[in-house]
């Protein structure tokens, strides 16, 4: 009686077993202590990436910054230069 009232939640955790076991390097159910500390090896690593994902994040920026500033000069630099070679015209219109 008591099986078949509880018949999925006992499926779903002979599967969980199972998957367990075959993922496991020597094919027994790892133990809740070694489980954990494969959790906090995994979140420290994750935490050390994100802070290398962040600090490349703000660089590019930076760097993106500093392009925009430069293409600015040129376009500003190439400006003055066309303006200063080419003769001032003075259009007057003739009547």
């Amino acid at each position: 009686m008591y099986r078949s009232a509880h018949q999925d939640e006992i499926a779903r955790y002979e599967e969980a077993i199972q998957f367990l076991k075959r993922n496991s390097t020597d094919g027994t159910i790892p133990t809740m202590k070694n489980l954990r500390a494969e959790k906090e090896k995994l979140l420290s690593a994750q935490t050390a990436q994100y802070k290398s994902y962040t600090y490349f994040k703000d660089y590019y920026h930076e760097l993106q910054t500093a392009c925009r500033n430069v293409d600015i000069i040129l376009e500003m630099e190439h400006t003055q230069q066309h303006s200063r070679t080419q003769p001032k015209r003075s259009h007057k219109p003739s009547l």
